[in-house]
């Protein structure tokens, strides 16, 4: 279905009953009926240009032609007691685009007489039953699907249900996936704070226009066909405590301003095409206790100013093309468990570390490098190691 599909959806439906009553499950009295007229009118004339229902909705009071001037900001918007009757029901025409556009099914064949049927997702019940819907005051709030194996491609007319918090499409177990592009319509949802879309076949790049998601505390677009840079804006994303990209075709170098993700905790980069250098800004990263870049093509010498990063606790460099050689000031780095520095290019002697230095380490990789020595007595004298490949 093109864009603009709530609008077909709506003139689908006969009557405004239908649309409002019928399909959201709710009594609509004879003093209401004026409006939910001007409902169905105004939402098949005008759906297509809203940018929210905080914008669309208001609007409907006024008949098609205020309503024009009233979504051109030419007309004040009054406050119906309806407001949120007719919410639920273009939310719940968003809803449905996902069974048109994106012909969203069990491939798995799991519900034996079709998913649709099975779980709700009709015209026929509120939203707010659906399986996998979950709703506050009548609004849809997650979409949590990933027990399901779906196909399609992602709606852009979910960026019109602005109570969204959470999205999780994760891929089910039968090979089918998701394909397409991530919508920037999904820009929208400012509540948004978890986007899960793992294991799809997802294409195209990170949208720039995601740096405006405040609220967004899990991004996992990890496993898909995903190309590009990693946006430099990502680093509005203050609130941002997991970012899992691995598995994807990303290239480019790291953003120096990253550095600013005070409240990460876990990133996950791995398995891409990244290039440049180690960025010194990172540094700053006093929340991040795992970080993840193995099999990659980073280059150049490893950062000196990492090792005030105190609260890393695991360190993947593996399989990289690093140089230059081991470095004293990452023995500051106290929290740190695992470190794995195998498959680069580091060369020079092993450092000998300073008494109390990593007290909590217990594996360590240096294998396939170019260093050369012997093993120091302070490493093999940490009081947790258990694991060395040299």
């Amino acid at each position: 279905m093109p864009s603009g599909s709530t609008v077909s959806l709506v003139r689908s439906i006969s009557t405004p009953h239908e649309l409002c009553a019928g399909s959201c499950g709710l009594h609509v009295t004879a003093a209401a009926a004026r409006y939910l007229n001007i409902c169905a009118n105004t939402v098949a004339t005008f759906a297509s240009q809203a940018t929210s229902c905080d914008v669309l909705y208001p609007c409907m009071k006024h008949r098609k032609t205020q309503a024009a001037d009233c979504l051109a900001g030419k007309r004040a918007m009054p406050k119906p007691s309806w407001r949120v009757w007719v919410c639920m029901c273009i939310q719940q025409a968003s809803l449905l685009t996902i069974t048109a556009q994106s012909d969203l099914s069990d491939t798995s064949n799991l519900l034996q007489t079709g998913w649709a049927a099975q779980t709700g997702w009709n015209t026929s019940q509120d939203m707010c039953t659906w399986t996998g819907i979950s709703c506050s005051q009548g609004r849809a709030t997650a979409i949590e699907l990933e027990i399901f194996s779906v196909t399609g491609s992602l709606p852009e007319s979910w960026g019109r249900l602005p109570q969204l918090s959470v999205i999780n499409l994760t891929k089910g177990g039968d090979g089918s996936a998701l394909t397409g592009s991530l919508p920037e319509s999904w820009s929208k949802l400012s509540l948004l704070n978890t986007l899960v879309l793992s294991d799809q076949s997802l294409t195209g790049t990170l949208p720039v226009v995601y740096s405006t998601l405040a609220e967004l505390t899990t991004l996992d677009l990890s496993n898909n066909l995903l190309t590009g840079s990693l946006p430099s804006a990502y680093s509005n994303l203050t609130k941002l405590e997991e970012l899992d990209l691995h598995g994807n075709y990303l290239n480019h170098s790291l953003p120096q301003s990253w550095g600013e993700l005070y409240q990460v905790r876990v990133m996950s980069l791995w398995d891409n095409s990244l290039t440049g250098g180690l960025p010194d800004s990172w540094n700053k990263l006093n929340s991040l206790h795992i970080l993840d870049m193995s099999l990659n093509y980073f280059e150049g010498p490893l950062p000196q100013a990492w090792g005030n990063m105190s609260a890393l606790s695991e360190l993947w460099l593996n399989a990289n093309s690093l140089t230059g050689s081991l470095l004293e000031s990452w023995s500051n780095l106290t929290s740190l468990s695992m470190l794995y520095l195998g498959g680069n290019a580091l060369s020079g002697t092993i450092p000998a570390l300073t008494s109390g230095s990593w007290p909590q380490v217990y594996l360590i990789s240096l294998a396939n490098n170019m260093l050369t020595g012997s093993l120091p007595a302070s490493w093999a004298a940490l009081p947790m190691a258990q694991t060395f490949h040299i």
